[in-house]
């Protein structure tokens, strides 16, 4: 397993703590790993910061627009720009989709557990019926938040689990 995943799944993993003890996650955690993947990049292939630098750039404005819309924490943003700029291009699909199904199963489980899951399937409702005729959704009302981080780490664990030998 390379550094570069060791790293990830360490910030990651403090990440998820965080966030679900005080639903934050501090600035110090995705600025440090996107200085440490940085850093990795650069001495592992140095033409590979140029890929590294627009995976950032390019998560941190997708991510800043769902922020806007109310669907993702800014913390959320910057911890999943920091972990898919260093895990790299390569593992960015299975990382996305293990985000997005981890994120799924613990949004209905906090839902649940939180007595909120016939609102929950409503504004998904309300979600997906204008984005399906194409049209833009209305921000969720009334959502269930919940430590996204976690989703994250379980993106990280699905990845490092690719790179086991």
């Amino acid at each position: 397993m390379s550094l570069a995943i060791l790293v990830t799944l360490a910030a990651s993993s403090a990440a998820a703590v965080a966030d679900l003890r005080s639903r934050r996650i501090p600035n110090a955690i995705p600025i440090a790993l996107g200085a440490c993947g940085t850093l990795l990049t650069a001495f592992a292939d140095p033409i590979g910061i140029f890929a590294f630098l627009g995976i950032a750039l390019g998560v941190l404005v997708l991510g800043s627009a769902l922020h806007a819309r109310g669907f993702l924490g800014g913390g959320d943003v910057k911890l999943f720009a920091a972990v898919a700029a260093t895990l790299g291009l390569h593992d960015l699909p299975l990382l996305a989709a293990a985000t997005l199904i981890a994120g799924g199963v613990l949004g209905v489980a906090f839902a649940v557990a939180r007595g909120r899951l016939r609102a929950t399937a409503l504004n998904l409702h309300a979600l997906a019926l204008p984005m399906l005729a194409g049209v833009r959704p209305l921000p969720p009302r009334d959502g269930t938040p919940m430590p996204y981080a976690l989703a994250i780490f379980s993106g990280v664990l699905a990845v490092a689990t690719t790179h086991v030998r």
